[in-house]
């Protein structure tokens, strides 16, 4: 699948969010596919520079097309330039 297919996918309800520390930004969604695991994991990490006006919503698509494949996904946020706390690394 290409990221022109991907991006054409309609958003499907978010999966399970943890926090991972105190800032609203501190999360990640978890998907884990129906059916008895052990399941492979893919960590997605979402690109744009640390910039605020850059979130972790375009890696959903990728992350719910993994874990109807099977694949459990991990899809982290964090602070970014603009976001209480955040910043370059």
């Amino acid at each position: 699948m290409t990221w022109s297919e991907l991006a054409r996918l309609p958003l499907l309800v978010p999966g399970e969010r943890i926090s991972y520390g105190k800032g609203p930004q501190q999360f990640g969604e978890l998907r884990v596919p129906k059916g008895d695991g052990p399941f492979p994991v893919v960590v997605l990490i979402h690109g744009g520079c640390w910039q605020a006006a850059f979130d972790y919503v375009y890696m959903t698509r990728l992350a719910a097309w993994l874990t109807e494949r099977g694949v459990a996904t991990w899809t982290i946020e964090y602070r970014r330039l603009g976001d209480d706390g955040g910043g370059w690394p």
